[in-house]
C-alpha cells in the first residue's frame, strides 16, 4: 500500500486517454499496486447505457448490411444475412438449373429430379439458417441476451419459402399436375418445419440428416418401382401420395409450427458449434 494516490483530474486524463510519457507510466505503475485508485478509475456504466449498447447490437444484427435495411422486418432478419442469401440463391440455382437439364432429356426426368432434390432443397436451407458460419447472431446467441431462436427460424422460414416458390415455378417443365405438386412439397414443408422447431432447442444436424436419408430412401423406392422407361412419368407410388400420410404431415407442419412459435424466444437455441 502506499499514502500517495493518484489526483482525480489525473485519473481522468488517463480515463480519457490524455495522459502521456511519464505522467502516464507513473499512473500505470501506481495503478497496479493501488486497488482505491483502480476502485476510483473504474466508472460505473449507467443501466440505460447497457442497454442501449444492447439495443445496438440487435437492430445491428436484425438489419444486416444489404437493401432490405429499409423493407419489413421479415426481410430485414432474414435474408439481410449476406451469406444465408447467397447461399440460398445457390440452392435454388442448383435446383432450378438441375430440373432445367434434366428436361432435355425429358418431362419424366425433370420430374424425378424435382421430386428427389426439391424437398432437400429447403431443408438444407432451414438447416443452415442456423448456423453461426452463416450469420453473426449465431455466434452472439450463446453469450448475448438475444432472442436467438426468433432471428434464426425468420430467416429459415424465408430461405425454406423461397427454395419451395422456385421448385413450384419449375412444375411446367415436369409431367406433375398441380395436385401432384403436394407429393413433394409437403414432404419438403413437413421436414423443414420439423427441422426448424428442432433448431429452437438443440442442434439439429442429426435430424435434419435423418430426414434427408429417410426422404432419399423414399424417392429411391418410387424409382425403382417404376417400369423402365416410364420413370418420373408419374407420383403413382410414391409414398407421399397417400392421403393418410400427407394428413400426418400437415399434423406435423402444424406442431412444429406451434413449437417453433412457444421457443422464438429462447436463448438456448440450437446453433452449431
Amino acid at each position: 500500500m502506499t499514502d500517495w494516490h493518484v489526483e482525480a483530474d489525473d485519473l481522468d486524463r488517463y480515463a480519457a486517454g490524455a495522459a502521456s510519457g511519464i505522467g502516464l507510466a507513473s499512473i500505470e505503475s501506481h495503478l497496479l499496486a493501488c486497488a482505491s485508485c483502480r476502485e476510483a478509475l473504474r466508472i460505473p456504466e449507467p443501466a440505460r447505457n447497457v442497454d442501449a449498447v444492447w439495443d445496438g447490437i440487435v437492430t445491428r444484427v436484425d438489419r444486416g448490411r444489404w437493401i432490405f435495411t429499409r423493407s419489413s422486418r421479415l426481410a430485414q432478419v432474414s435474408l439481410s444475412s449476406p451469406p444465408l442469401a447467397i447461399v440460398t440463391s445457390l440452392l435454388a440455382a442448383v435446383l432450378g438449373v438441375g430440373v432445367a437439364l434434366a428436361r432435355v432429356g425429358g418431362a419424366g426426368d425433370a420430374t424425378a429430379f424435382l421430386v428427389v432434390l426439391g424437398p432437400l432443397t429447403p431443408l438444407a436451407a432451414a438447416r443452415l439458417a442456423f448456423s453461426p458460419r452463416i450469420d453473426p447472431a449465431g455466434a452472439m446467441a450463446g453469450a448475448s441476451p438475444l432472442a436467438a431462436s426468433r432471428i434464426a427460424a425468420m430467416r429459415a422460414l424465408v430461405a425454406v419459402l423461397i427454395a419451395c416458390a422456385v421448385g413450384a415455378l419449375l412444375t411446367p417443365l415436369t409431367t406433375l399436375s398441380t395436385a401432384d405438386v403436394a407429393a413433394w412439397l409437403l414432404p419438403a414443408l413437413a421436414a423443414s418445419a420439423a427441422a426448424v422447431a428442432i433448431g429452437t432447442f438443440i442442434d439439429s444436424s442429426l435430424p435434419t440428416g435423418l430426414f434427408a436419408l429417410l426422404w432419399i430412401a423414399a424417392a429411391t423406392a418410387w424409382l425403382r418401382a417404376a417400369p423402365p422407361g416410364s420413370r418420373g412419368a408419374s407420383v403413382d407410388g410414391l409414398v407421399t401420395t397417400r392421403t393418410a400420410v400427407q394428413v400426418a404431415m400437415v399434423i406435423v407442419i402444424v406442431v412444429a409450427a406451434v413449437l417453433t412459435v412457444a421457443n422464438r424466444d429462447g436463448r438456448r437455441a440450437g446453433w452449431a458449434r
